[in-house]
């Protein structure tokens, strides 16, 4: 049986509850004959690592003492990938129906190949919102994959994405793009993602959570995620 999704799974910090808690939803729900395991570990404590050590399913395991941060993770474990779609969770996102991965092919299946991207969908109205803490738009009029299309920062602009915390993508996406940037750090790098994407002639397409779910978590403020879940809902 082929193989088609790398899972990967970035884990960080004193958080081994939320490490056991997705690594144990994707091996729960999940069959190991459509997909490898791969986990980043950002800085992470000594009860996460023996746990990942005890888990069979993963395939490739990164360990860095020092917190990398996600998008240089990301580019370290996006290398490993050798499949046809890559499957991406932060740690506080989790699978929460057994048919979370098949639903996923099966719309990946169906879709042209110029779609990209599934998850859920969120917006943001112009820079008053979405503030990276600079002005993104010169760096976006740079890249080769801008098209010229007016871009979110433009007056009355909408940042519209996929959230980063659990997306499913094809492959060749992140290798056109050659993504995230080396120079990326975390910030905003899922609304850019999917710019990058649309600028560049592909779709992201909204699913909704189907079959994941997020963790309402300290990390995270209450309110942000609340509001982060209904937009999702509200989006379909």
């Amino acid at each position: 049986m082929e193989q088609r999704v790398t899972v990967c799974v970035l884990l960080y910090g004193n958080y081994p509850e939320l490490a056991r808690q997705v690594i144990h939803s994707i091996v729960s729900n999940c069959d190991k004959r459509f997909y490898k395991l791969i986990v980043g570990c950002n800085a992470c404590c000594r009860e996460t690592l023996d746990f990942i050590n005890t888990v069979e399913q993963i395939d490739q395991t990164i360990i860095s003492e020092e917190n990398l941060n996600k998008c240089p993770m990301q580019r370290k474990m996006f290398k490993l990938v050798d499949t046809e779609f890559v499957w991406w969770f932060d740690d506080d996102s989790y699978v929460a129906e057994n048919d979370a991965l098949d639903r996923r092919l099966a719309l990946a299946h169906a879709a042209p190949q110029t779609t990209v991207l599934w998850g859920p969908l969120f917006y943001w109205n112009d820079q008053a919102q979405f503030n990276f803490g600079i002005d993104v738009s010169p760096w976006i009029r740079s890249q080769s994959w801008y098209s010229r299309e007016p871009i979110p920062c433009d007056p009355s602009g909408k940042w519209v994405f996929i959230i980063g915390g659990c997306w499913f993508a094809r492959t060749s996406i992140l290798q056109h793009l050659n993504w995230p940037p080396e120079s990326f750090v975390k910030p905003g790098d899922d609304a850019i993602f999917c710019e990058a994407i649309r600028q560049s002639s592909h779709a992201f397409e909204s699913i909704g959570e189907c079959g994941v779910q997020f963790q309402t978590h300290e990390r995270r403020a209450p309110e942000t995620l609340e509001m982060m879940l209904a937009q999702v809902a509200a989006a379909g």
